[in-house]
Parts: C-alpha cells; structure tokens; sequence
C-alpha cells in the first residue's frame, strides 16, 4: 500500500473518532434498534426468535430483518467482553461501523486510480470525498449495518471491474457469490449491486471472448453459491414469522402499530416520482442531516451541493453532445462493429473503462429505483442513508462529471468540490459539538 493510502487512513480516524464520542445514541438514527439486535447477538451468539423480537418491542423492530450487517460489530463486541469487560458495548459496537468503514476507504483509493490515473488530483478528490461527507462521517460513527452494506457493494463492484480486464474466473465467482450473498443478509438494499453484477458477468465474457458457455458455467456459479447462502435464512424466517419470509411486514407492524401509522399503506411511484420534497429530502439527507434529520446544516449549504452535482451532471452530458457532434461517437460506434479484428488488450483499451462506469451508474440507478419503490409501502421514507451502497457511483460520477466541463475549469472544478466537502465537515463538527446533550459517551459515568 503506497503512503498516500495511510494518510487517507489518519485522516480517516481524525474525522471520525470525535463523533464516535461525542453523538448520543439519541441522535444516532435507529441505533437503539441496531444495538438491541446487536447485543442479543453478542449475548446469545444465535439469531432472536418471533418471541424475543416481539418482547424487544420498537428496540427490537430490527430483529426480524437480516442480522449478518452485524458481524463486524459482533466481533468487536464479542473482543471487547475479554480485552474490555468494564468496556459498555453501547460504545464499543461502534468501532464495528468504524472499522468497517476502512474497507469503503481502500476501494475509493482503488476506484481513484481505476477511474482518473493518471490524473492525481482527480484519484486523490475520491477517497478525500469518502474521508469528509459530513453524513458518512456519522454514519462511522455509530453502529448500524448501513456502513457494512457500503463497503460490501464497494468490494462487489471492485471485483466485478477487475473482472472486465481479466475475465471470468471460477474463484471470482464464487467469492462474490458468497459477498452477493452477504450483502442481500446485511440490509435489502444492497441488492442494488445486482444487476451490475449481471452487467459485468456480461461484458467480461464478451471483452476476454470467453463464449456462452463459460458465461453460462460462471453466472451458475455466482448464482448458486448466492442461494447456498442466502435460502436458508429466508426459509427460516418463513417458518418462526408466519411467511413472513423477508422479516419485512414484521417490522413494519410493530413500527406501525407503535407510531399509530397506517397498517396498509399503498402510495403510487408517480406521486413519489413528482415529490420534489421526496427528492429534495432525500439528496439533504444524503449530504448532512443529523440527528433524525432534525440537526441541519444552513440550506445554503444543501443547494450548493446540489449545484455542483447539476454541474457534474451538465458537464457529462455537454461532453457527450461535443463528442457526438465531432464525430468521436461515431467512431467508437464503429469501432463497436468491428471489435472481433480487435485484440484483447485493444478492446480492453476502448471498453474496460466505459465498462466500469456503466456498472457504477446502473449501480446507482437502481438503488434510486428500490428507495422509490420502498417508499411506496412505507418501509423507507427519503432517507439518504439508502443511499451509501452507491456511495462510490455517487462520488465518482460528480467528480467525473465536473472534470468533463473542461480542462481548467474541471479541474478547479473538483478542487472546489473537495474543500466545499472539508469546510462542511468542519461546520458539522463545531454546530453539533454546541448542542446540548452531545458529549463524549465514557463521560455518562461520572
């Protein structure tokens, strides 16, 4: 690992650490739901039963849901009982989410080189996004399984993009049938890297010439080491929550019942789709939006981050329309057609790369697409944290996009990205250290 890796890494734990002392669980979205499952976990080292999750009450509103976004806090809680037993494991789950936080970080530095070398400045601006989005920063700094499902969406896209530049490989496609499998047991959507990975296994047998056979042979592969893992969890839940085999209508009723909200809910996609408030809600949110999305930042700050994303966006587009209109898209299309007289390493050269951006953005579009459906039957309102399994789509496309509005400009562009980032952090830390009730956890003991 280069030096650079390591002092993303300090910088990592520097942005962190406070927050990890000083947020309240209070003001930690649903982590007394989160810790209710994880310390049963940690307690039993065994999945709840209908009985226990129903005597949990709201606390326990997560035990019916996939448990295994879990493991990294299990095991640190698991450590902590023997290295720290006066240690309160309300405060040591959270180095779970911190921890695995690290790995979301080593795959931006990867994605930096893959996507911008050799642009320095560029590959750096994406592990430096991760390292200061003021909402990601929170999101390491309290137990819950949203930080796993980022970083295993971010190890299942690394590994499908490495699979376009060397091709399908029986071990490849087991490991990630085995991590498409994790990530469907740690939070629901993390599915969203499903059908990238359908897109990958695609175009890697296409672009190595591998045939319909070894696609046919690899997918079975990925797919059946998927249902090893998964199917069972899902037949057990049928069986202990009357059918309820995703765990989803179980909690829903007890958040339902306990909120005194609507047991049937059924909204239409086109009244989500119209919601500007939907969207608007759900890109804060993304951004920095503590507390139950009660601790904001000056709107100011909200619509400058969603400027530099139309920016980004603009600019991606505008370098398309050029392209097409000097005819390089032409080029390419032929290119296309006539890719059979193409080498490996040739079509490599001119596919790989829009390869790995396509698995990106198709990605993020269908995490977009689950929250809206979810929403429709109330089992997730617009919240951004849904987001972070394509935390790094999201970041690459808004630095890829500023970098296409031209050289110079791009380029301070996405310099002005990175410190609008920082600064926000840095007003996060100073507005939420200035609210009552915000204190280091080891300090409730005195």
């Amino acid at each position: 690992m280069t030096k650079s890796f390591w002092v993303f890494v300090g910088l990592y734990f520097l942005t962190r650490l406070p927050w990890l002392f000083m947020v309240p669980m209070v003001e930690a979205p649903d982590e007394f739901s989160h810790y209710w499952v994880i310390k049963f976990l940690v307690e039993h080292m065994r999945l709840p039963e209908y009985q226990e999750i129903i005597a949990g009450g709201p606390s326990g509103v997560y035990g019916s849901l996939p448990q295994f976004g879990y493991v990294p806090h299990v095991i640190v809680g698991f450590l902590g009982q023997y290295l720290a037993p006066t240690a309160d494991l309300s405060l040591t789950e959270r180095f779970g989410s911190l921890f695995t936080g690290l790995v979301l970080l080593w795959c931006s530095c990867e994605f930096g080189r893959k996507l911008f070398a050799p642009d320095k400045i560029l590959a750096s601006a994406l592990p430096l996004m991760i390292i200061f989005h003021p909402q990601l920063v929170l999101l390491h700094s309290y137990a819950n399984s949203d930080s796993t499902t980022a970083s295993l969406a971010a190890v299942i896209m690394l590994m499908l993009c490495r699979m376009l530049e060397v091709g399908l490989k029986t071990k490849t496609s087991l490991i990630l049938g085995v991590l498409l499998g994790w990530i469907v047991l740690t939070k629901y959507p993390g599915v969203s890297v499903y059908p990238s990975a359908a897109i990958a296994f695609m175009l890697a047998a296409w672009l190595n010439k591998q045939g319909i056979k070894t696609f046919v042979l690899q997918s079975l592969a990925a797919a059946s080491t998927t249902a090893a893992t998964t199917v069972w969890w899902f037949v057990r839940s049928a069986k202990i929550l009357d059918g309820d085999f995703m765990g989803t209508k179980t909690m829903f009723h007890t958040w339902a019942v306990t909120y005194n909200k609507a047991l049937n809910p059924d909204i239409s996609i086109s009244k989500i789709i119209k919601d500007y408030r939907w969207w608007r809600l759900t890109t804060w949110s993304y951004w920095g939006m503590f507390g139950y999305m009660t601790r904001r930042v000056p709107n100011a700050v909200y619509y400058s981050f969603e400027v530099l994303s139309w920016i980004a966006a603009v600019g991606a587009l505008a370098s398309l329309v050029i392209a097409a209109v000097k005819g390089k898209l032409t080029a390419f299309t032929q290119s296309l057609k006539a890719s059979g007289s193409y080498s490996v390493e040739q079509r490599h050269a001119l596919f790989a790369r829009a390869g790995v951006w396509l698995v990106l953005a198709s990605c993020f579009i269908t995490n977009i697409s689950l929250m809206v459906y979810a929403s429709t039957k109330n089992l997730g309102g617009a919240q951004g944290r849904y987001l972070f399994p394509s935390e790094i789509p999201i970041m690459a496309l808004i630095l890829g996009g500023l970098s296409l509005t031209g050289k110079k400009t791009g380029k301070w562009l996405v310099l002005l990205m990175v410190a609008f980032t920082i600064a926000v952090y840095l007003y996060s830390c100073w507005m939420l250290s200035h609210i009552p009730g915000y204190y280091p956890h080891w300090l409730k003991t005195y």
